[in-house]
């Protein structure tokens, strides 16, 4: 706006602005005092760890710059469980892996045999990793549990494979304990 002279008027000169706080229109609180309740749904296709990671660093970013007096709290995350369920499956892979070449070791007692079978364990599950990727398959958490228990089955299918049903080193033992 100009005056008569022409010169700018600002909306300072002519007004006083205050912030002034809006009335709720409800209220949410959390040991009593006044609260923001903020809800994040990742989209289906998210890597809900990936992004877990990212809201917590961004959140970690806001905290630093906040004013005196605020605070930023986690009621929930989703994650914690996914972490702790995958904590488990790692522990329930590795004593099933570890249960099962110590039998083979014990039944063979051959350090040899026992190489080929974590070799020929690691090839399976290097190609099914791979046809998993090829296919854009998802791992999820019972996808998981799937692979834990398929490892029970692919330790012996190995043995089989190189024993066949013979009586030499235990492959009638491993057929019949195994297979049948």
């Amino acid at each position: 706006m100009k005056n008569r002279d022409g010169a700018l008027i600002r909306l300072d000169q002519l007004v006083q602005v205050t912030h002034v706080e809006r009335q709720p229109q409800n209220y949410y609180r959390i040991n009593g005092l006044n609260s923001i309740y903020v809800s994040l749904t990742a989209e289906e296709t998210a890597n809900q760890l990936r992004l877990s990671r990212r809201i917590h660093e961004t959140i970690d970013e806001i905290r630093r710059i906040l004013p005196p007096g605020y605070e930023i709290h986690n009621s929930y995350d989703a994650t914690e469980y996914i972490h702790a369920e995958l904590n488990k499956i790692y522990l329930r892979s590795g004593l099933t892996v570890l249960i099962l070449l110590l039998f083979v070791l014990l039944i063979t007692r051959n350090v040899r045999y026992l190489f080929l079978i974590t070799v020929s364990l690691t090839v399976n599950l290097t190609i099914a990793l791979i046809f998993y990727y090829l296919i854009g398959l998802e791992i999820q958490l019972y996808s998981l549990a799937g692979i834990t228990i398929s490892l029970s089955l692919i330790i012996p299918q190995c043995l089989y494979a190189h024993f066949g049903c013979n009586d030499d080193y235990g492959g009638c033992l491993v057929d019949y304990l195994f297979l049948r």
